[in-house]
Parts: C-alpha cells; structure tokens; sequence
C-alpha cells in the first residue's frame, strides 16, 4: 500500500486573509517507511524545497499573491509506492465584494431617488468601515444601452450599517438617482472607499444591472 497522506495546511478548500502562508502535511507508511528523498512538493505547479522535511511530515513557508493556489505532495515508500495528495486554497483579495441580491427597481422616473435593498459579503481581507477617515460606501454608474457612461459623477453614496469584517454578508438600503432624461439604461452597482479606490479598480465584481427603464 501507498503512504498515507493527513493534517494539509492549510486545509483543502480553506480561504485565508494573509498572503504569508505555511504549507504542511504529514505522512506515514506502516510497512517500509518513508522515502525521504522521494518526497516533492509543487506549490502551482513550480517545484520547490521545503522550509523543514524529515520521515513523517514537511512545512514550506512562502509569500504568495491573492487568488486560488494548488499544491501537490508526493511521497513514496521504501518499496516504491507513491501517493499523490493535491490540494488547493484561497488567499482573499483585501477588498472583494459577493453581491447576494438586490431590487434594483426596473422602471424609474427620470431624476427620481429610490431606497434599492442591496445583501452583499465582504469576501476580502480588510474590513469594511462605516465611519473614520476613509470610510466604504455602496454607490452606482449609469450607462446607456451601449455601456458609455453617462452624467458620470451623479451617483449618490450609501453608508454602510457598520463595519462588515471579512466573511460578514450586511443588508443595506442603498439610494440611487435616476438619470435626468428617459431612455433605457444599464447600472453598474460597485463599493468606493473614500479618498482610496474604487472595489472594481482592485479586480473586485460589479453588480450589472441592463435594461432598466427610465421614463415619467
């Protein structure tokens, strides 16, 4: 039988907020004992030589970039009976954003301001204030049918119910202000933080609404 492979870290399917990671796993073969010098680790399909190795288990600390990361472990005993453990986990970006609903209303009059219900998860590492000197806020784009902005700089900013720490899902009640002329529009819903950026400037999703209609 193959070597028995247990205790990966970090855990299969995990999602972590530090980019400085420790990659672990240990193993064990009854029979022959572990090949030491068989051991290989691929940390997104690039080689590479463990931090700590001995007979029953390895660590590998490294710095890696926000974003799915895949390791591979093989081992093999004394006998020549290898055993392949993949793995992957996440590493959060520190601002992300999971758009769980909205009702966003489909017709609007024109310059109208209407409250839209709006369920979002702060999917990244930092979190999300309400107040202090660069505070979070959920606001909007408008674009015509053919995705040209249009009376960019409009769009009303929504205070967050308070701090959202990472993993957290908030309802809020978002204001948004109808363009002046009728027409059929798309909205663009995103996150700003003030005096800093913008979530979708950091890679971070839009929540895209088409077809709305604005007329009296």
């Amino acid at each position: 039988n193959a070597p028995v492979v247990n205790s990966l870290q970090p855990s299969a399917d995990a999602t972590l907020t530090s980019t400085s990671v420790t990659i672990s796993a240990s193993y064990s073969d009854s029979l022959s004992g572990i090949d030491i010098n068989s051991i290989s680790l691929l940390v997104d399909n690039s080689s590479v030589v463990p931090t700590a190795k001995n007979a029953s288990s390895l660590s590998f600390t490294t710095t890696l970039t926000s974003g799915i990361h895949t390791i591979s472990l093989s081992v093999s005993d004394k006998l020549g009976n290898t055993a392949s453990q993949p793995w992957s986990f996440t590493i959060a970006k520190p601002l992300n954003v999971k758009w769980v609903s909205h009702s966003t209303p489909t017709t609007i009059k024109p310059g109208q301001i209407v409250g839209v219900p709006i369920t979002l998860t702060n999917t990244g590492s930092q979190t999300w204030p309400k107040l202090g000197a660069n505070p979070m806020y959920a606001t909007y784009h408008w674009y015509n049918t053919s995705w040209q902005a249009v009376e960019w700089g409009i769009g009303m900013w929504s205070q967050l119910p308070q701090d959202v720490v990472s993993g957290q899902t908030v309802n809020l009640t978002a204001s948004l202000k109808a363009p002046s002329a009728a027409g059929s529009y798309n909205l663009l819903w995103d996150i700003v933080q003030q005096g800093v950026t913008w979530f979708s400037a950091q890679g971070a999703p839009l929540l895209a609404v088409s077809g709305i209609n604005v007329a009296p």
